[in-house]
């Protein structure tokens, strides 16, 4: 891994863990955007935008009936990552739901499956 892509992958990290930390304090004020929650980020090789996965206890029709909120919510969410992250271009948001979080958690439940009945 060269540092440019050290540098990039801690960028995502800063954005992930702001942007969730502005997306629970706008969660308690929205009842709309509870039991959403971003999950990971990745950005465009120009940095120019930045995708932002959520994923749902309750699955991606649920998220699918909350994405026109955060899509109302996206203008506040870029101007205040970009009062916390200091940056010359706060890139532009889209928002998909998470599909790798539920085949993770898939894989988990099958390993734990195999697991209990001595297979593993």
């Amino acid at each position: 891994m060269d540092s440019r892509e050290v540098r990039r992958a801690k960028k995502a990290a800063v954005f992930l863990k702001e942007i969730s930390q502005l997306f629970y304090q706008a969660a308690q004020d929205n009842p709309d955007l509870k039991d959403i929650y971003p999950s990971r980020v990745k950005f465009s090789p120009d940095m120019g935008m930045c995708v932002i996965y959520f994923y749902s206890p309750h699955g991606r029709a649920y998220f699918e009936q909350k994405k026109p909120t955060l899509i109302l919510f996206k203008p506040s969410l870029r101007t205040a990552v970009a009062g916390q992250i200091p940056m010359r271009r706060v890139p532009d948001f889209v928002f998909h739901y998470d599909d790798e979080y539920e085949k993770q958690q898939k894989v988990d439940d099958l390993i734990s499956k195999l697991k209990a009945e001595g297979k593993f």
